[in-house]
């Protein structure tokens, strides 16, 4: 029996099966090389810009002329890139909490019995889904500007804050030692929210009846409760 070459053990092409036709070897290295052209293609403008940061003319243009850091100091002196990057730390993690809730939420409501919840929930996630995100950031960009009030007559959904559109203005929590009660009350309910899943299940392995809408729509309101009960009671004593 043959030993195999050195270049077969160090070739990128696997070991095909015996009943590969030349036809299938094809499309398995057509895939792969479209597969890197497309990663190309991605990154590609990113190693083209990143030389262009260290340039010391006033426009990203090729050629570069000289070479300085004048970008990097902009970018951490400048008012306006500060603003910009605070505004992006506080709407990442709204947003974060935000999409998961909700996606929690109509992904649950999708299992519900109930037709009109199944149904709203379907249609959200299928219109979603299948319209491109470009379109749908447009879409909002032409709500924001044209539907909402101006900055001099916002809409006011809650006290404090305003919708308009310049955007959403609230004020930001400061913390204080009394929520500390909060995080206590969100821990307790997460663990509240996990014994109750646990009996759900004991219930189930006994009767054979599950409803998943209803069980986690209950341990989501434990979860959303506590916390709540825990900020509400310094309030009131």
């Amino acid at each position: 029996m043959s030993k195999p070459s050195a270049f077969a053990a160090f070739s990128l092409l696997p070991a095909f099966p015996a009943y590969y036709t030349a036809f299938d070897k094809l499309g398995w290295l057509g895939l792969r090389l479209g597969a890197l052209l497309v990663l190309a293609f991605l990154l590609l403008p990113i190693v083209a810009i990143v030389p262009l940061s260290f340039s010391s003319s006033s426009f990203l243009a090729y050629p570069i002329e000289g070479w300085s850091l004048q970008w990097y100091d902009n970018l951490f002196s400048s008012e306006e890139w500060s603003r910009a990057t605070r505004n992006s730390f506080i709407v990442a993690p709204l947003a974060t909490v935000l999409a998961t809730v909700l996606g929690t939420l109509i992904g649950i409501g999708r299992l519900s019995n109930n037709m009109l919840v199944r149904g709203l929930c379907t249609v959200h996630v299928e219109v979603t889904r299948n319209v491109p995100l470009l379109l749908q950031l447009f879409m909002w960009y032409f709500a924001m500007t044209e539907l909402l009030p101006t900055i001099e007559d916002p809409f006011k959904p809650l006290a404090s804050v305003f919708l308009s559109k310049n955007g959403l203005q609230y004020p930001l929590p400061e913390w204080s030692t009394g929520h500390w009660g909060t995080v206590i009350g969100l821990i307790a309910g997460a663990v509240a929210w996990r014994f109750w899943a646990r009996r759900a299940i004991r219930q189930f392995e006994i009767t054979g009846q599950y409803h998943p809408a209803r069980t986690h729509l209950i341990g989501l309101g434990i979860l959303l409760a506590v916390p709540a009960i825990a900020l509400w009671l310094p309030s009131i004593t």
